[in-house]
This record gives structure tokens, C-alpha cells and sequence, in this order.
């Protein structure tokens, strides 16, 4: 909705006739994703203005109420679908935070509302690869106490192969900020008995994790092509040069990125915006096949005569680990924990970009976590609500 109304965060007070966005088309979002080397995307199902992208049971709030394909339209049903057709993992964010929704404010009534969201989302509409929980509330926001420990338990009882993101995870956890930047030592691992999510004054923990850390999980940075997270006719994308010096600072330090790449009123991603998506796509895998990221490009490389530095390198013996943050000035020396990846953040269609291999949960030490290393380096989150 906020992409209709030309804002950041939606007041709630938002007439669902305002959504319209006559040329959605979520084939075009997931091409858009390959272009920069997605493997996963997710789609902001509903932002803090409570409007839902979907045809909930639980509020006239939502797709049902719009002018958008006669009131019978589903975002959601589009994005999974087309993300599967193209061979791409889907993903869901479902804000807490809702300015629409009159149980908010009421502990039992508004958090067995969200809760029954959850159940319509991971069941109506096949696996989900990953569910993100936003921490973000305004300062003035009516005070709401959230179970997210029964949310928790709900959505790995109804997916369990799931990963789930919050400011302490349990599997993927936010970095501390939103310019795309890890810390300069960035660890997997925290004691998330010392996060509270959303709580203010915990964002160098998060940014910088616990060499210390009892808990395993892996970081995600997300940050937006664009200066805002939704559609704004006035803003462009970030140059290339940007965009690899934040790639630089998230993958190279141990993290997934997250690319938000959001759509305009007509419901498609940018022209400019999609090259700039290819853009970094084709930039990331050169710097891939320079640092003999995978063998098949590795290969391809030598065929180009690219592989002698590689040799002149091994013959003085360095050790090569196979990511593209090896290459990058700022990052540290590779730990056995580093991974990366891209997303899309909260106000586009989402898309992992930079690699192929989707995220899966591994058993370490006795706990599910994601293997990042195995993980596209980049990924997308978006919807034209956000």
C-alpha cells in the first residue's frame, strides 16, 4: 500500500481502492532475481499498515477489498507461484506491528489474529522457505506485548523445515542495521537469551555477534537498491560501485545480504532497475570466477586464460576458500562459519541473488542452523505493499 500512497510507513487509515496495481506481473519480479543471481525470494505479505497482500479470513483489510483483478486477486498465490516456476525458493514477511488492525493494543485477541495469519500463510500455499518477523515499531505505537515463542512453535509445527528471521532468529538473525553492513568481526554465533526483539541499544550485539555465543545463528543484512524500501518516483537505484562495496560488507564479512528491489505503481520492477539487478549479478559472478569460487567457473576462467594468477597463487601456497568475499579489501580473514547472500528487502518482490544452491538447515552441535556458505550470495524480499 505504501507504494500507492508515496510513503515509508503506512498510517493503517489506507482505503484498499488505492491498491491497483493494473500490470503486476510476478514472473517479471523472479526474472528480475535471476538476473542478479537470486535463489531466494520473499515477499512482504503485509507491512505495518495492516493491509494484506493476500485474501485473509481474518480482515476485510486486505486484496479482497481492492479494485486489483475484481477483488479476487492474491499476491501471495502469484509470488509462490512464479517463484517455483523459475526455480526459485519462497519466502514471507508478516509484520507484527499493525496500525489497521482494531486488536492491536489487546495482548490475547491481537496475537491469536497474527497467529491465525501465520496458519493461512503456511498452509494455504505450499513450503516456505523462510518467515520474517520485523522487529520495527514506532516510538508512539500503542504498547503491544507479542508471543513470539508461540509464534515460533506454530510456524516449525506447520513447516519445519522453515527458517525463521527476527532480531534473535531462532535460525537467521538481523545484522543491527539496514545500510547492508556487518561489522568488521561478524559472528555467527550470540546468546540470544541476552536479545529481546525490538528492544532498542542491541544493534552492535547483533552487528558484531559473540565469539562467546551459545546459539548459531547466522546473520542477514538487508538493505534497499533504492534510498527507501518502497517505490518512489523521485529515487533510482544505487550505483553499481555501491552496491559491491555493500556486497563486500556483508558477504565478506559473514553474512547474508538481503537486496530489496521494490515495485513501481504498475506493479513491475524498474527497467533501470532490473539492469542495475543484472548489473551486480554479472559483477558478482566475475569476482566469483576470479576467486575460483565455484569449479565450473573455475573452469570457464582457465578456458579464458584466468586461471594463471590462480596458480601463480597456489605454487606461493595460499589457501583459497571459495566466496567472493576473498576478494573483497575490507573483509576479514575467512572463518569456517562465513557465508553469504543477498535479499530484497520489505517493499519489493524478493529474489536470492548470486548464487544456486538454496539455503538448508544442517545439525551443529545438536541445532538446526542454516548452512549460509551453501547459500546464494544474495537474495530479495519485496511486495508492492511492503
Amino acid at each position: 500500500m505504501n507504494t500507492f500512497t508515496d510513503s515509508e510507513w503506512g498510517t493503517g487509515t489506507e482505503d484498499p481502492s488505492l491498491f491497483r496495481p493494473a500490470a503486476l506481473n510476478a514472473t517479471q519480479w523472479m526474472d528480475a532475481a535471476r538476473a542478479a543471481g537470486a535463489s531466494l525470494v520473499i515477499l512482504v505479505a503485509k507491512h505495518h499498515d495492516g493491509f494484506c497482500l493476500w485474501p485473509s479470513a481474518y480482515t476485510a483489510h486486505s486484496v479482497r477489498a481492492s479494485p486489483w483483478r475484481a477483488g479476487r486477486g492474491d499476491v501471495v498465490a502469484e509470488f509462490v507461484n512464479a517463484a517455483r516456476a523459475r526455480g526459485l525458493d519462497a519466502g514471507l514477511y508478516l509484520s507484527p506491528w499493525d496500525r489497521h488492525d482494531q486488536r492491536y493494543g489487546q495482548e490475547v485477541a491481537y496475537n491469536e489474529y497474527y497467529e491465525a495469519q501465520l496458519h493461512e500463510l503456511l498452509t494455504g500455499y505450499g513450503s516456505v522457505s523462510e518467515i520474517w518477523f520485523d522487529g520495527a515499531k514506532g516510538k508512539n505505537a500503542t504498547n503491544m506485548t507479542y508471543h513470539f515463542q508461540e509464534w515460533f512453535q506454530t510456524v516449525k509445527q506447520l513447516q519445519r523445515s522453515i527458517n525463521i528471521f527476527s532480531d534473535d532468529g531462532p535460525d537467521v538473525r538481523w545484522v543491527g542495521d539496514e545500510k547492508g553492513y556487518a561489522g568488521t568481526t561478524c559472528w555467527s554465533a550470540v546468546n540470544r537469551s541476552a536479545i529481546t526483539i525490538g528492544e532498542a541499544g542491541i544493534e552492535k550485539y547483533l552487528n558484531e555477534g559473540d565469539p562467546r555465543g551459545r546459539d548459531w545463528v547466522p546473520p542477514e543484512c538487508d538493505v534497499s537498491i533504492r534510498t527507501g524500501w518502497f517505490w518512489h518516483a523521485n529515487e533510482t537505484a544505487k550505483p553499481l560501485a555501491q552496491l559491491l562495496e555493500i556486497y563486500y560488507n556483508s558477504v565478506g564479512r559473514n553474512c547474508v545480504l538481503l537486496l530489496n528491489a521494490p515495485p513501481n505503481t504498475t506493479g513491475l520492477v524498474e527497467d533501470a532497475d532490473v539492469a542495475r539487478l543484472r548489473e551486480f549479478g554479472r559483477a558478482v559472478e566475475a569476482v566469483r570466477v576470479q576467486r575460483g569460487a565455484d569449479p565450473g567457473a573455475r573452469r570457464a576462467g582457465a578456458a579464458r586464460g584466468a586461471a594463471r594468477g590462480v596458480r601463480r597463487r597456489r605454487a606461493r601456497g595460499e589457501r583459497h576458500h571459495g566466496r567472493a568475499q576473498a576478494a573483497a579489501p575490507a573483509a576479514p580473514p575467512r572463518r569456517r562459519e562465513e557465508g553469504e547472500g543477498l535479499d530484497h528487502g520489505a517493499a519489493g518482490p524478493a529474489a536470492a541473488v548470486g548464487g544456486r544452491a538454496p539455503p538448508r538447515p544442517l545439525r551443529r552441535g545438536g541445532r538446526d542452523v542454516i548452512d549460509v556458505a551453501a547459500r546464494s550470495p544474495v537474495s530479495a524480499r519485496g511486495g508492492t505493499d511492503g
